[in-house]
């Protein structure tokens, strides 16, 4: 079991994600007992919905711009360094505000041009231009597509994070997280809780029967 500072549960959960060794208990099936008046459930967070929203907008700009996730190299952009994901909302609504531009002056074009005869001397500057939009919008497809890609791959990391806080319990201004883990990796599992942690962080071991797993 370990009792972490607030503040630092973010970077706990990830950093034992990225060891992938540690089973978490879904402590919500479990009693408080005593500590029932400071102890509760996890509630789900604004933050979770707001990934779920982003991920929701993401998965549309990827149907309207004709992206393939599968056929884009997964890689983190060098400026969505500079914030977390869920930051990006300014750049996701220039982007959706650019397309939903795009798709009515294309609409708007292509209706032009159904209207025309085909003798019409209007026509081919209508196909033209219906032809224009048709390339603007292949051409923020393409420049889009490496950034949205990498910024759903990041949103899905933090919505990770968020349900995985369900599963533990909570006081004022800490989380309990317990689990098991393989007795031989116990310590690295330790010492990746401490240093992601900055040390704010109590952490009991008791070995299971069979001595083959450790709860942490």
């Amino acid at each position: 079991m370990a009792i972490v500072y607030a503040p630092y549960v973010d970077a706990v959960i990830r950093s034992l994600g990225e060891l992938g060794i540690v089973h978490l208990a879904n402590m919500r099936e479990e009693e408080e007992g005593i500590f029932s008046e400071i102890i509760e459930d996890v509630k789900p967070s604004e933050r979770l919905y707001k990934c779920s929203n982003m991920i929701s907008r993401v998965d549309r700009l990827f149907e309207f711009l004709n992206i393939s996730e599968d056929e884009i190299a997964s890689s983190r952009s060098a400026d969505l360094t500079k914030s977390g994901p869920l930051e990006e909302e300014n750049r996701l609504d220039e982007i959706e505000e650019k397309l939903n531009k795009l798709r009515n002056e294309l609409q708007e074009f292509s209706e032009k041009k159904s209207e025309l005869e085909v003798t019409d001397e209007n026509r081919p500057f209508v196909e033209l231009m219906e032809l224009v939009k048709q390339l603007e919008i292949a051409e923020l497809s393409k420049e889009s597509g490496q950034y949205l890609t990498d910024l759903k791959n990041r949103i899905m990391i933090e919505k990770k994070i968020e349900e995985t806080k369900l599963k533990l319990k909570k006081t004022s201004n800490t989380f309990i997280i317990n689990g098991w883990v393989p007795v031989d990796r116990a310590e690295e599992v330790v010492k990746a809780i401490e240093n992601a942690a900055h040390g704010f962080a109590v952490i009991e071991k008791t070995e299971s029967v069979g001595g083959t797993d450790e709860r942490t």
